[in-house]
């Protein structure tokens, strides 16, 4: 008979040991904004807003080029399913960041605008990356993706709570 720390807790006390282990598994699952369902949905909210970000910054290109964006165009540089491009494409002309001409993709002033931002934003964290760290130049373009969608995060965190403390008063 094999000498567990299980085997020699009296049945009911394993019994309450494990349900309460399964509760706070479950808790935690359902946790409000740190739980594993949160986390899921901050990780395909940011994909979105990568994805969102990489269509300005190709439109952007693609205008400032002077050639015409079709949907196949952006398809293939963002490797999206049809499902997804259309969900995306969707949303920027929802957000009128975009309009679509025969399956010509253009910037709106307001999409030209949020795209000129990101690719400053990216700029500027690039020359960061290159003045001030010793990441290497081939991972710059990477982090500055990341220290862009962490930076925007925060800062519209901290306009959410500077909006919240001054409707209080």
């Amino acid at each position: 008979m094999p000498n567990t720390l299980l085997l020699s807790i009296p049945q009911p006390l394993s019994l309450l040991l494990i349900g309460v282990v399964v509760v706070l598994f479950i808790g935690w699952i359902f946790l409000p904004q740190k739980g594993l369902l949160a986390l899921i949905e901050k990780y395909q909210q940011a994909n979105e807003k990568i994805d969102l970000e990489h269509t300005l910054k190709y439109l952007y290109d693609c205008e400032y080029k002077k050639i015409d964006c079709k949907k196949k165009d952006l398809q293939k540089k963002l490797d999206l399913s049809d499902e997804k491009l259309n969900e995306l494409i969707e949303r920027l002309l929802h957000l009128d960041l975009l309009t679509e001409e025969n399956d010509t993709l253009k910037l709106t002033d307001r999409g030209r605008s949020y795209a000129l931002r990101i690719i400053r934003i990216h700029r500027i964290w690039e020359q960061y990356l290159a003045d001030s760290t010793g990441i290497e130049p081939d991972e710059w373009h990477y982090e500055a993706d990341k220290a862009l969608t962490h930076t925007e995060t925060l800062f519209l965190r901290k306009k959410a709570k500077c909006h919240s403390l001054s409707e209080n008063h």
